[in-house]
């Protein structure tokens, strides 16, 4: 059993068909899970009602109003009611292979990420049984498009496993990639499953996600680690393929990755980070290393 974490926005034209459909795959593919919604947003107490959310309403959030999704990995795992937790963003459509990847895992300690599919999806979808999810499915497949290493949409982990955060903005750029950071330099494993597991990001507007004050407090933490390098699912320190777990060093393009973002998540000092840098920017700019590793 899972709790699942996430905050909407309106329940209004688009969004409101994309956070249906998003809700209704959770609940299909999660059984009967807790979910948390953080914050209030309107026509969201009415869904509530209808699928038996739990609503957090009056949660710590940024000028702009955006939520603290540090406070609110805080609360889930303080009161959460199961051990298998994840937050995951409001419009993302997930399958049977993510609570089979996710439970798959048996890390003492453990963070799993990974890559989205961008798709158009104009209309409710029907989850209801078996068949229907197999079309809806295959549909998204054959439309969805990989997005790049850079962004991404769900955190799933076990009670204990995400350390003490800083402020965090979610829904503002930067925010995913800090986590994975922050994770990383207090030795909670990273797991990216994207070649395991197919999630759906139903495209929309960005809604100024990076052009908001929280965006900007996201970004100046970032730079305030280090300014050559903003992590990805490919800095994750393990990776799951057809049900194995790996480590970075089983593959040439994550074990790079991995010696070139060491000193910046064992807190070097600046001058002794500076070998690295050369690496650093190579492998970010050039994009040289951000392919999945199916080929170590």
């Amino acid at each position: 059993m899972f709790t699942i974490m996430t905050a909407f926005k309106p329940f209004q034209g688009a969004a409101n068909i994309h956070q249906r459909n998003a809700l209704n795959s959770w609940i299909r593919a999660c059984g009967n899970p807790e979910i948390l919604v953080f914050g209030d947003v309107p026509g969201l107490s009415e869904v509530a009602r209808e699928l038996g959310l739990t609503v957090i309403p009056d949660f710590p959030k940024g000028d702009d109003g955006r939520i603290r999704v540090d406070e609110a990995f805080r609360y889930a795992q303080k009161f959460g009611k199961f051990d298998r937790q994840f937050f995951i963003n409001g419009d993302i459509i997930i399958m049977d292979d993510f609570a089979a990847a996710f439970s798959s895992i048996r890390l003492p300690r453990f963070m799993m990420i990974g890559q989205r599919t961008d798709v158009d999806v104009t209309e409710l979808l029907e989850f209801s049984h078996g068949e229907s999810v197999q079309r809806v499915q295959a549909d998204l497949n054959q439309r969805g498009v990989l997005h790049l290493a850079w962004g991404l949409d769900y955190f799933a982990y076990t009670r204990g496993s995400i350390p003490e955060l800083p402020p965090l903005y979610v829904g503002a750029a930067g925010w995913d990639n800090l986590m994975i950071f922050w994770c990383r330099r207090h030795q909670t494993p990273v797991v990216d499953a994207t070649l395991d597991v197919t999630i759906f990001h139903q495209n929309h507007e960005n809604f100024g996600m990076r052009e908001c004050s929280s965006a900007e407090r996201n970004l100046a933490l970032a730079n305030s680690i280090d300014k050559s390098w903003l992590f990805d699912a490919s800095d994750a320190s393990h990776w799951l393929s057809d049900g194995m777990l790996r480590t970075a060093a089983e593959s040439r393009s994550r074990l790079v990755r991995n010696i070139s973002t060491l000193p910046i998540r064992r807190n070097w000092p600046q001058w002794l980070r500076r070998p690295f840098r050369l690496v650093a920017r190579v492998t970010r700019y050039t994009g040289m290393f951000t392919a999945l590793p199916s080929h170590p």
